[in-house]
């Protein structure tokens, strides 16, 4: 009796083994596609004549969903994006790495943001696992008219702070989120609105993801984009762009109140400056504020 109880101890003990080295080769493949996620984000951000532009990544798990990138795509243009894949972990790092490689294709002397996304889609929505998508917010800044292009699949609003009205606008253009089944194959393109905005000095563009928006406090209420636009105006112009960006984050910490933080959380934020703009020229104009309604 006593000799069988030890060769049950013994295959447990086998088993158990099997298992803890089963765990270690899957935390070494995830550590793996966290090091290849890291190398993807943008390691320095590209100078850009006449603005500053600042960033904040923190994933959700070992592996994120979210990505931004920002790129040189034609003489004095630099495209943007933010986005939100929507699954977690090692699939939902897939994906955002397809889409990055697509948007870096397609992007390149494209001075059209809803012409990349539609021809993002094309590529992505054939090979997209049922059920997830990717929203995303694009935006092509031409440093020398200082005017923003910009379209949105399905993502959170980008906000503008005006620095001459003192007051943070919230735009969000219409469009489908990526790599979704829709009826008609034309239907994401014709969907799909593009804006166009002229920024003055000082003026601060923020885009993010909803891990922002949607981080929860113990007793699981929302962070909200009302209170995300109410701590954004307190800040602009004060502790430039880096102190801005810590600014939110240590206020999502401080509502989130230590809960386990649930998402992403992505932040890009750019401010023009015409001090450092070179090429300025000529009076600035007041966009239409049609766009903010």
């Amino acid at each position: 009796d006593i000799a069988n109880a030890f060769n049950d101890m013994a295959k447990k003990f086998k088993g158990v083994q099997a298992e803890l080295v089963e765990q270690e080769k899957v935390q070494k493949e995830i550590q793996v596609a966290k090091e290849i996620q890291t190398t993807l984000l943008p390691k320095d951000l590209p100078e850009t004549e006449g603005f500053d532009i600042a960033s904040f990544y923190r994933a959700a798990r070992d592996v994120g969903g979210d990505y931004y990138d920002v790129m040189k795509v034609g003489p004095g243009l630099i495209g943007v994006i933010v986005a939100d894949v929507s699954g977690k972990g090692v699939p939902g790092s897939l994906v955002m790495t397809i889409t990055r490689t697509v948007v870096r294709l397609v992007a390149n002397q494209n001075r059209s943001a809803k012409n990349v996304l539609v021809k993002v889609n094309n590529f992505v929505k054939e090979d997209m696992k049922k059920g997830m998508f990717v929203t995303a917010f694009y935006l092509v800044l031409d440093s020398l008219s200082r005017k923003i292009n910009f379209a949105c699949a399905g993502h959170d609003p980008l906000l503008i702070y005006r620095a001459k009205e003192d007051k943070v606008y919230w735009v969000k253009p219409k469009g489908f989120p990526l790599g979704i089944s829709l009826p008609d194959d034309e239907l994401f393109r014709t969907v799909m609105a593009e804006e166009n905005v002229k920024l003055q000095k000082d003026d601060l563009l923020l885009i993010y993801t909803d891990g922002v928006t949607e981080a929860m406090n113990r007793v699981e209420q929302l962070y909200s984009p009302k209170r995300l636009i109410r701590v954004l105006n307190q800040f602009p112009g004060s502790l430039g762009l880096e102190g801005t960006i810590v600014g939110i984050k240590e206020d999502v910490d401080h509502f989130s109140e230590g809960a386990e933080q649930a998402d992403d959380i992505t932040m890009l934020m750019l401010r023009y400056d015409r001090s450092t703009d070179f090429s300025h020229k000529e009076k600035q104009g007041n966009p239409s504020k049609e766009v903010f309604e």
